[in-house]
């Protein structure tokens, strides 16, 4: 992936793009559907609200329902 990227092939997801697909899956299928969350700080770009969203999509793996979002001026 990284030589994609480097080529410009390839550009990773945003925690956003993450959020908000899982958002739509729970949504469609409504559950058996976890986000796998390691190393999910890669995807954030902003450090004030990373870890109440990380918190929220834990949150939502566990309950398997969608919870409200974060809100942050990153957004």
């Amino acid at each position: 992936m990284q030589k994609l990227q480097e080529r410009g092939v390839y550009v990773p997801p945003s925690l956003g793009a993450l959020e908000e697909t899982f958002d739509k899956m729970l949504e469609q299928v409504g559950s058996r559907i976890f986000a796998d969350l390691w190393d999910l700080s890669q995807f954030a770009s902003c450090d004030q609200c990373f870890e109440a969203r990380r918190n929220r999509m834990v949150k939502m793996n566990l309950s398997q329902q969608i919870l409200p979002h974060i809100e942050c001026d990153c957004r």
